[in-house]
């Protein structure tokens, strides 16, 4: 798992702490990854992450990823 990979792992109940409402909805503006573990508590894979990298790069993206992969949860 990368370095940008454990920062989405929370499965031992190390959930960050914000230090204000603004840092969250801030982080949640500029990250795709973290606004879908956030607000619409998707457990992020690093396909995720690549995925949000995609939309921050390109205008149009297309993924084609199979059933189950947290496709429609990730961009709804």
């Amino acid at each position: 798992m990368t370095a940008i990979g454990r920062a989405f792992d929370f499965s031992g109940g190390n959930a960050p702490a914000y230090h204000s409402d603004a840092l969250k909805i801030e982080l949640a503006r500029s990250n795709l990854a973290f606004f879908a573990h956030e607000y619409l508590g998707t457990e992020i894979g690093e396909h995720h992450i690549e995925w949000a990298k995609l939309v921050d790069e390109y205008s149009l993206i297309d993924i084609m990823a199979a059933r189950g992969h947290g496709k429609s949860g990730f961009f709804s």
